[in-house]
């Protein structure tokens, strides 16, 4: 590095590495800087926005720092003037830049921009006439937010609607439509108009690249296609662009992001440079070497690797259990015996019911990380179906419950019968099943089905909550109705991991219900050791301790690996996005990882990362409670429980025993009973 360097960096006690200093000083060409998780990109980036100012002598109102989430923003700016103070340097979200664009151009041709609909409710109530029009139903809270995930990706990659099928087309058309009628436009349109302004008014892009000489862009792995198509406008060919991001940790393509910008940079830049920061100064060495040796595996990244800046090795385990029911109360033991600061992440936002609901029974103090979403979860339709059976169980004169349910438990009866008979059931006073009886109407294989049915729904009220949901799922055929119509059969067990706390299906509801509301109570509260969270919302923190739940094929990747073989499919790129999604999640813990896996659920993954020859960890952790073994002395026995000093076992001659962890690994004194 060069004096001028040397002497900005004494002057604001910058500790830059000697990659992060280079590039700071690349100034003088395009540069994409490629930074692995922990690497200190952020610091490097606003320390290049200090360098410009402070040494290169640029006016900060020429320079134009963006990123994708309001909240990224902030925090650059307020990691920025925490050092160099509050020079003028405009920190905008993607979104902001549009906003200012439509404004301007308002402002030259004398048009009034489209009023943006900031207030998610407001959009809402359009989406769900518009799902009511087509689908002819009363959309879910789950529905809209789906509906409006849909659109972004839409409207993000200017796709063709009807990939995600005919409905979709016709929603999306008639939300555009009545968008524009009332002169509307919501955050997605904003990207859209702006664009469309840039491409049509050279003039206006001309005035935009006079004013924002040089460019800086962080996290532009999560930046759609149509934004890097705004950002290269903005900057041309040849135009002073810093872009700090990496493929590897690209996780939202549900929502558009276009991690193929970064492959292309060389090509949309002349005499481009790339750079790359591969030191990772947060994770301890076995979570470095194992999120890098599975990365690399990954197609259509930059080859790069990641090195820990760390010589402790830190703790990585496999945790093993027989059903997914006890991953969650083994990983509550672990949280409320640990001192550390503790983070579970999980594929989506109900996964974590079953561990508040163990947490909260346990008087644990938490915090949900949900940023500022909403756990949609409870108003999904394969909960309110549930709880519309559970109703129904409890009174069968709920004439409004059967007729949201009758023909997903195989009733075998029509519209119009079910309309006769709960009309009958209300004017008479009678149950539906006494008003089938009564109606006269009904052929006899139906009323052969009500009684069967009568008489399963009298055994859910009286059964305990999981045998219950056994009866409405399985024998009422609802879990094959769900299915067969992909419409969430994925929260049927997490209802079931519920249920197996209470004693009934009323406790069950009613412990729904209060679940809604501990959730919003401990929703992002501050400073708790203990955090859950989806791997999404956990993307650019860090914490002591990660345990990992719900690693197995169709949770954690939901893509079927055989599915991904075809190079260039959709499946393959959504497989290859799941597996960026459990880097993330590794490269999250900074001295310890476990992940749990379930032995009843195959898991590519954990097949992919441990070993294959005893499925045993590399952490040597060779065993799970409840497995049977088999001691030289003791004979043969099951394992009660394993921490890091003991594996304690109940022999069936011999009664407990704790054994050294160390001694019996050692010396494999422990050996596998097969089955």
């Amino acid at each position: 590095m060069d004096d001028a360097y040397r002497g900005f960096a004494e002057k604001y006690k910058l500790r830059l590495d000697e990659r992060q200093a280079a590039a700071v000083c690349s100034a003088d060409v395009p540069t994409l800087l490629a930074a692995v998780p922990g690497s200190g990109k952020t610091t490097a980036l606003t320390a290049r926005l200090g360098y410009l100012v402070h040494v290169l002598g640029v006016d900060p109102g020429n320079i134009l720092a963006m990123t994708y989430s309001v909240s990224a923003a902030k925090d650059m700016r307020r990691r920025y003037e925490s050092v160099f103070g509050d020079d003028g340097i405009a920190f905008r979200t993607i979104n902001g830049v549009c906003d200012r664009i439509i404004k301007r151009y308002g402002r030259l041709t004398g048009k009034e921009p489209f009023r943006l609909v900031s207030d998610e409710r407001e959009s809402a109530y359009i989406l769900r006439s518009v799902y009511k029009d087509v689908r002819g139903s009363y959309p879910t809270d789950a529905d809209v937010k789906q509906l409006r995930t849909d659109i972004t990706y839409l409207k993000n990659t200017g796709c063709d609607p009807e990939e995600l099928g005919r409905d979709m087309k016709e929603m999306a058309e008639r939300y555009g439509r009545i968008l524009r009628g009332s002169r509307l436009m919501d955050y997605d349109d904003q990207i859209v108009y702006a664009h469309r302004i840039l491409r049509k008014s050279p003039g206006m892009l001309d005035e935009l690249r006079r004013r924002y000489t040089h460019i800086c862009v962080d996290e532009a792995q999560d930046t759609s296609k149509l934004q890097h198509e705004m950002i290269r406008m903005l900057t041309g060919r040849k135009g002073s662009i810093f872009m700090v991001g990496d493929e590897d940790q690209s996780i939202y393509g549900f929502r558009a992001a276009w991690p193929d910008a970064l492959a292309r940079f060389e090509q949309d830049h002349d005499g481009a440079r790339v750079m790359f920061l591969e030191k990772n100064y947060r994770s301890c060495k076995s979570v470095v070497a194992m999120a890098d040796g599975f990365i690399k595996k990954n197609k259509g990244r930059r080859e790069k690797k990641m090195i820990a800046e760390r010589s402790d090795q830190g703790t990585v385990e496999r945790i093993r259990v027989p059903d997914r029911m006890r991953q969650y109360e083994e990983a509550v033991k672990l949280l409320v015996s640990s001192d550390r600061q503790t983070a579970v992440l999980y594929r989506d936002n109900e996964c974590a019911l079953p561990l508040i609901d163990l947490l909260d029974r346990a008087g644990a103090d938490f915090s949900v990380n949900m940023r500022s979403e909403t756990m949609s979860f409870f108003t999904h339709r394969a909960v309110t179906d549930t709880e519309n059976m559970i109703r129904f169980a409890l009174d069968p004169t709920d004439t409004d419950a059967f007729s949201e349910i009758y023909y997903k438990i195989g009733s075998y009866l029509t519209k119009d019968q079910t309309a006769q008979i709960t009309a009958i059931a209300r004017s008479r006073g009678l149950s539906v099943f006494g008003a089938a009886y009564a109606s006269g109407l009904l052929p006899y294989g139906v009323m052969s089905r009500m009684r069967e049915l009568k008489e399963s729904f009298a055994r859910v009220r009286t059964a305990t909550a999981s045998d219950a949901l056994d009866i409405l799922y399985r024998e009422l055929g609802y879990e094959e109705w769900i299915s067969d119509r992909g419409a969430g059969a994925e929260k049927l067990p997490i209802l079931r991991a519920t249920a197996a706390g209470c004693r009934d299906i009323a406790s069950f509801s009613e412990r729904l219900r209060e679940l809604k509301d501990i959730t919003e109570a401990h929703k992002d509260l501050q400073g708790r050791r203990i955090v859950l969270s989806t791997v999404h919302s956990s993307k650019g923190l860090e914490y002591d301790t990660v345990i990992l739940t719900d690693v197995f094929d169709g949770m954690l990747p939901k893509t079927d690996p055989a599915d991904a073989a075809k190079p260039g499919s959709p499946e393959e790129r959504e497989y290859m996005e799941e597996r960026r999604l459990f880097y993330v999640a590794v490269t999250r813990a900074k001295n310890a990882l476990y992940v749990f896996s379930a032995d009843s659920e195959p898991s590519s993954f954990c097949a992919e990362l441990f070993d294959r020859g005893r499925d045993k960890p590399a952490s040597n952790e060779p065993f799970y409670p409840g497995e049977r073994v088999r001691h030289p002395v003791f004979g043969s026995g099951a394992v009660s429980k394993t921490d890091r000093e003991y594996i304690t076992v109940d022999f069936d001659l011999y009664g407990r025993k704790k054994l050294d962890r160390d001694i019996v690994i050692k010396n494999s004194l422990l050996k596998e009973v097969k089955k």
